[in-house]
């Protein structure tokens, strides 16, 4: 459900994570992933909550029940289609694995019950997704192309080119995601000024062309290492989102800055046209986010999850921390809420005083080369919220969404939970992420804390899809081909859950890593995951 009061409160997936070397412009943190020294315990699987289906003035983000024409001859998400997919008993493989390419299992892993498909080649900077009501995928480029999917001959995946794919508008550069908003029939994206809309193109095969658009927010910054503008419509408001300018910032020393590393949120409902909102007269809805890349909207509290990209090459008390810290933080936002950027960090691995391991989640005061804090520890447990959970360090977590009913295309045990894209980063060796995970929130739907010891720290998650090599999974770096066609790297950005067939699909930029590309040009794709059966 949406909430319409100033108090709303916003769940934000805090992630903290600097620039990546030569990422050919793609905007440093996001290159950025670091793994903790062990991998999520994968334990948790039979974890769900109960949660409402999600949808509304947001978008799709989450499955929900509809009716779909025009797409693929593939089972409804609520289970009512075809008979293409049957029951794990029946020993039918499901047509959602049947589409597309398939991904060489020594290269890949996914749990034993759900297949992987490339769905979208040659995508190139694909950032991150979102469905229609009607079932049809836009998904953004880095240059800001705004791209529409529609699977027309049923074939299970999306041919290049009109009618399937079109390029339907562009931003004009700086693109990250697309809002859908349903209701009002419009589909909001970022650009370098700020945030623009389109109309949402008509319901039928015809290429659509979207024109120029229309601009909403204007005078937003987007210089430096974080210049995405994320756009969200929920319960009224537009929640738009600014990444810090470097991987410190001293603006606004010793107060919280008040222009970037922050979400600002505007009432829709007081737009005219013509009139755009102006950056500046925006309402300061959460600041002290270093990079809140992707948030979304949980279904059962109403509450939002945000991925925030955490601080690159940490110090503590003069030690170098960055290998296993910070924790990319699980947030729950409030309305006025602080979350400790640039001062403070969020301890997963740090040792105290007294020799014992603190608290994960703790706010501890940032250290980094060339910048001085004029904060301690006492200043940022006092000033700076502790999150909800923390993920790997410097994994790079960039968009998040739930899984709010059951469908019959992915498990049961998923729902309530959230998808996390780990796209990976430079700032950790050995590295971690370039994978998909679930995150459960099975405890009065919210996420708990990851428990640290002397090997580490052990995190409660599920890999969903990420890299093998020599029959085991890896974090950093993978690839793969088959059929002519692939990716290398394979750097998940955007994940969403289709209305209509009920599965997750996921967006990769292939984008490079110092030392780690097998391939100049830039493919990127989109992938579907389903159960086998």
């Amino acid at each position: 459900m949406h909430r319409n009061s100033p108090s709303t409160k916003l769940l934000l997936v805090a992630v903290f994570f600097g620039l990546p070397a030569c990422i050919d412009n793609n905007s440093s943190d996001e290159t950025d992933a670091g793994a903790g020294p062990s991998r999520g315990s994968g334990g948790s699987g039979g974890r769900r909550t109960d949660a409402s289906v999600n949808g509304g003035s947001g978008g799709v983000r989450g499955a929900a029940d509809a009716n779909v024409a025009g797409g693929p001859a593939m089972p409804d998400a609520s289970g009512s289609g075809s008979d293409a997919s049957t029951s794990a008993d029946s020993g039918a493989t499901s047509a959602l694995c049947q589409g597309g390419i398939g991904i060489p299992d020594d290269v890949h892993v996914a749990p034993s019950d759900v297949c992987v498909r490339a769905v979208a080649t040659k995508q190139e900077k694909l950032r991150q997704i979102a469905f229609a009501q009607n079932g049809d995928l836009y998904g953004v480029t880095q240059e800001g192309i705004i791209r529409r999917y529609r699977d027309l001959n049923g074939n299970g995946s999306f041919e290049s080119g009109p009618p399937e794919t079109v390029d339907y508008a562009t931003t004009g550069g700086n693109g990250n995601n697309v809002h859908i908003d349903d209701v009002g029939g419009y589909l909001y994206a970022g650009t370098p000024e700020g945030v623009s809309r389109w109309p949402l193109p008509a319901a039928d095969d015809s290429p659509a062309d979207g024109g120029a658009g229309e601009p909403v927010v204007v005078g937003q910054p987007s210089s430096g290492r974080h210049p995405y503008h994320t756009v969200h419509l929920y319960g009224g408001f537009l929640y738009v989102h600014s990444g810090s300018a470097d991987n410190v910032d001293t603006a606004g020393s010793p107060n919280y800055e008040t222009e970037r590393a922050l979400i600002k949120r505007f009432p829709i409902k007081s737009f005219s046209a013509n009139t755009p909102f102006e950056w500046k007269n925006g309402e300061l809805f959460a600041i002290g986010l270093r990079n809140a890349v992707g948030y979304t909207e949980q279904p059962a509290t109403g509450d939002l999850i945000a991925v925030v990209n955490g601080t690159d090459e940490l110090r503590y008390k003069a030690q170098d921390v960055h290998q296993t810290n910070p924790g990319e933080a699980v947030v729950r936002l409030s309305a006025g809420g602080k979350y400790g950027f640039p001062y403070c960090f969020s301890a997963l691995q740090i040792t105290g005083a007294n020799g014992m391991l603190v608290p994960p989640g703790t706010q501890l005061h940032t250290e980094v080369q060339g910048f001085t804090n004029p904060h301690d520890d006492g200043w940022c447990q006092a000033n700076s919220e502790v999150p909800e959970s923390l993920l790997d360090p410097h994994s790079a977590p960039l968009d998040v969404v739930f899984l709010s009913d059951v469908t019959r295309a992915l498990p049961d045990r998923w729902v309530g939970g959230a998808f996390v894209t780990l796209h990976g980063s430079w700032d950790k060796d050995p590295p971690s992420g370039e994978k998909v995970i679930w995150l459960p929130f099975a405890h009065a739907n919210r996420a708990t804390m990851p428990t640290v010891d002397s090997k580490g720290p052990h995190f409660d998650y599920e890999v969903v899809f990420g890299g093998k090599r020599d029959g085991a999974a890896i974090d950093g770096a993978w690839g793969w081909s088959a059929g002519g066609t692939g990716e290398d790297l394979v750097r998940p950005v955007g994940v969403a859950v289709s209305p209509k067939d009920g599965a997750l699909y996921v967006s990769s930029d292939n984008a490079p890593i110092t030392g780690a590309q097998t391939d100049s040009s830039i493919q990127g794709a989109l992938y579907r995951i389903s159960l086998r059966r």
